[in-house]
């Protein structure tokens, strides 16, 4: 038996230990009301979902799904100090709860190369296709461990840029606090 839900485990009268919630779902609370114990269910819209589910039985270990997470992307920010190219980029990845979980940068940025974000679980690539046409991409790569690692892209227009001031054509280009940019991880290979 699998549990998709905290609220899941508790209409079965079971102890979560580790539950996942189902993306955009927050169950601990039905879990609460129903009587049931959740315990240690940070696994709130923005973290990746956990391996296992102990159902209250020291036998009874159940198999969850693959892991997936979805992740919001604030303060997205590129520097073209030629007004065209991207020479430095940054952005946070943050979960629902609005905890930042790693600062993600390039101080020499290559477009499609892949880095490494700042605690080294989470990593990037970014293309920027430098028109209003086609929007631009932004790849996420989280390594959950012995599972192996889940990814997934997300695209949104090309931030809107103003002066820089370090040149005539230096420009900063940044997404507005108001557009809301998310990404969903799933399964990947591993590279």
């Amino acid at each position: 038996m699998k549990f998709a839900t905290a609220a899941s485990a508790a209409l079965l009268g079971t102890t979560v230990f580790a539950a996942p919630l189902i993306l955009g779902s927050s169950d601990t609370a039905s879990a609460a009301i129903l009587g049931s114990t959740v315990w240690g269910a940070p696994f709130l819209v923005g973290s990746s979902n956990p391996d296992t589910v102990n159902s209250g039985t020291p036998s009874d270990t159940v198999q969850t799904d693959t892991p997936s997470a979805t992740y919001k992307i604030q303060d997205f920010t590129t520097r073209k100090y030629d007004g065209q190219h991207i020479n430095t980029m940054s952005f946070k990845i943050v979960a629902f709860n609005a905890e930042t979980l790693a600062d993600c940068f390039s101080e020499d940025f290559v477009m499609n190369q892949r880095y490494t974000c700042s605690n080294g679980r989470f990593s990037f690539t970014y293309v920027d296709y430098y028109d209003w046409v086609k929007p631009t991409e932004l790849s996420i790569r989280e390594e959950t461990g012995d599972q192996g690692p889940i990814g997934g892209s997300t695209n949104f227009t090309t931030p809107p840029c103003r002066a820089g001031g370090s040149g005539p054509k230096d420009v900063i280009c940044q997404l507005p606090e108001s557009q809301n940019v998310q990404v969903e991880l799933s399964p990947v290979e591993s590279k």
